[in-house]
């Protein structure tokens, strides 16, 4: 029973999906922990300012459901935000297809970020994020686990670089680039997704509300401000999503064996229009 009820509610899922893309202008696809809450906190603010909505429409301004997208106006650009991994907590990297075909009629922004930071981010969100943890093994052995290790990673990407085509446009967009260059970035995605008209101020002023420290304000204050702030039922300091966000912090965690072993990884497999490991030219 508990199978046929899985099937039902995995083709129910899909099918509904169908329907949002259809009315989807803009897909944020990111592999788990590389940034997005950060992207979609800025493009959020940056949408409400841009169009006048008030800062009470910034939990409905991306496309979340069939419902929620009569709450967004016609003249604000679709956008809507996906790992394209349903089954991400079951299933090996072995067994991992992503669906990229669906993306067809969508422009496409792809988010990726250092894969070493990517997976200490992830690790802190098995371990004390959810409850119960996804994952209560030390993060040197998540590096090589099937389901959550750099592995699983490598593949997402690889097949990206091979489906990049298929989408309407692409975008590639590095973690690492939007928080060295903020403003021209965000000037960039703007361009690509259709949004005219947006003045400096309104730029900096994205960049302020999704600043680090404002982040963190409004996960502590748990009002649901943003929906991908929810804090956690953890109540320890390791459990929030907004935690460090730095560039390099994977030092502070992972030993050394496992950043050689990442780093053979991604200089063997991962393609080289990424930009990984961050020494390496593009």
């Amino acid at each position: 029973m508990k199978r046929w009820m899985k099937k039902i509610r995995s083709t129910l899922f899909f099918a509904k999906e169908k329907m949002l893309l259809l009315n989807v202008d803009v897909v944020i696809a990111t592999y788990p922990k590389t940034g997005s809450t950060w992207l979609q906190t800025l493009l959020r603010k940056l949408l409400v300012s841009r169009f006048n909505l008030g800062e009470e429409a910034i939990p409905e301004i991306f496309v979340e459901s069939l419902l929620g997208l009569a709450k967004i106006p016609d003249n604000v650009p679709h956008i809507y935000i996906t790992h394209n991994m349903p089954k991400f907590n079951e299933e090996p990297y072995q067994l991992l297809e992503l669906n990229n075909d669906k993306f067809r009629k969508n422009k496409v922004i792809l988010l990726v970020r250092e894969p070493k930071d990517t997976l200490v981010s992830l690790y802190f969100h098995n371990r004390f994020r959810t409850v119960p943890p996804a994952y209560t093994g030390d993060i040197d052995s998540m590096v090589h686990d099937d389901v959550y290790g750099i592995e699983k990673y490598v593949k997402y990407y690889q097949t990206w670089e091979q489906d990049r085509v298929r989408c309407r446009a692409f975008f590639l967009l590095r973690y690492e680039d939007l928080q060295a260059h903020p403003e021209t970035k965000l000037k960039e995605l703007c361009e690509f997704i259709g949004i005219t008209g947006v003045s400096d101020e309104t730029i900096r002023e994205a960049i302020s509300f999704a600043s680090f420290e404002n982040m963190r304000k409004v996960e502590e204050s748990n009002t649901g401000r943003l929906p991908a702030l929810n804090r956690s039922k953890n109540p320890q300091a390791e459990a929030f999503k907004v935690r460090k966000g730095i560039v390099g912090g994977y030092k502070e965690y992972l030993g050394e064996d496992s950043i050689r072993y990442i780093d053979k990884c991604i200089l063997e497999r991962l393609p080289a229009m990424f930009g990984y490991p961050l020494d390496r030219p593009i």
